[in-house]
């Protein structure tokens, strides 16, 4: 299949936007990390790059707001938030990382599913531009109850010292001007 054939633009644009907002979704998810921790966001981008997934961040996250103190309720919705990113996340990698193709005379899209958990799966699956543009949806609904949920840790948190973090803020903003 040819990437750029113009039959499928839209959906390749698509699985762009999806990886985008994934990606962003991450980093709002190190930068919360970083703030719990009370690191700058250099030392803080030292010690998260390497946590290779959405759910390995989400139990940093949850392991420093239970430092922080959070209520059991709002430490519930902390596991919630994470499980429901486990699940988008695994949609999100079978979109971003299957092979496409067409197959025969088809201008069907089709991406290449396989996984082999506990049974195989290898075949051609639909791949609709309109399911792509929906877990578009389902990543910027995560997106906005993160923010909600963060705010929550942080409003509800007996106070902690978080000056490294607003500090490098500062400067970040500063060294991009």
């Amino acid at each position: 299949m040819a990437y750029k054939d113009p039959d499928f633009a839209e959906s390749m644009t698509s699985l762009g936007y999806v990886a985008g907002l994934w990606a962003a979704l991450e980093y709002e998810i190190n930068g919360s990390i970083w703030e719990l921790a009370n690191v700058a966001e250099d030392v803080g981008a030292c010690l998260t790059f390497y946590v290779p997934s959405i759910g390995s961040r989400m139990r940093v996250y949850a392991a420093l707001a239970h430092l922080r103190a959070v209520s059991p309720q709002v430490y519930g919705k902390i596991n919630s938030f994470s499980s429901d990113a486990e699940n988008t996340s695994r949609k999100r990698n079978r979109f971003v990382h299957d092979p496409y193709f067409i197959t025969g005379e088809e201008t069907v899209l089709r991406r290449l599913h396989v996984t082999a958990d506990r049974k195989l799966d290898f075949s051609l699956k639909p791949a609709p531009v309109d399911a792509i543009n929906a877990l578009y949806e389902e990543i910027d609904k995560l997106m906005s109850r993160f923010r909600a949920l963060h705010a929550e840790v942080i409003d509800t948190s007996p106070s902690f010292p978080r000056e490294q973090f607003v500090q490098s803020r500062k400067d970040l903003h500063h060294r991009r001007s």
